[in-house]
């Protein structure tokens, strides 16, 4: 079984992924993965500055070598944040992914959160980058989001479920196991 979560920054996806690998017996991936391609910490804390073209390139090289060879995984984000966070064209950025063939997860979970919510989330994290500040940027990836999960050719390819990040993680750990286990 292959399940992404994704979801804005404050939405709880590592707190759910974690749980549910633990609960599932999968194993647990987390994107981006700092140590494989180092010039992406660099990037997202301000130390340097890369195009977006060459981050989004960056960040799927980065799934499709720690998706290669995996059946059964729970992701901490997907290519589908791949997307959001790009400020390049949507279709196009699918389009890529379809043409590299990079395999998609039998389920995605969106774990939806309002803007006010996810910010206090946020701001009680100890290590929070200037990404995270970003009011504007999370709007304009919710935004995103919800563009790519009405995409026609993802949606052809993977369950979305979507879910209220607002609700106990619990709540949240009984819906994605009611959903997963109808499948």
């Amino acid at each position: 079984m292959r399940i992404a979560l994704e979801g804005i920054d404050g939405a709880g996806k590592t707190t759910i992924a974690r749980i549910l690998s633990d609960r599932l017996n999968i194993k647990y991936l987390k994107f981006p993965r700092y140590d494989f391609i180092p010039i992406i910490k660099k990037h997202i804390s301000g130390e340097i500055r890369l195009d977006d073209r060459t981050t989004t390139l960056l960040f799927l090289a980065d799934i499709i070598d720690g998706i290669n060879n995996e059946n059964n995984y729970i992701a901490d984000r997907l290519f589908f944040s791949t997307i959001a966070y790009s400020k390049l064209n949507l279709d196009m950025l699918v389009e890529l992914i379809l043409e590299l063939s990079i395999p998609f997860p039998e389920y995605t979970i969106y774990l939806d959160i309002d803007l006010d919510t996810a910010f206090k989330r946020i701001s009680k994290k100890y290590d929070i980058t200037e990404y995270d500040r970003d009011i504007d940027l999370l709007n304009s990836v919710k935004k995103r989001y919800e563009r790519v999960f009405s995409h026609k050719e993802i949606l052809d390819r993977t369950e979305v479920i979507r879910i209220d990040a607002r609700l106990s993680i619990e709540e949240i750990l009984e819906l994605i196991q009611s959903r997963i286990s109808k499948s």
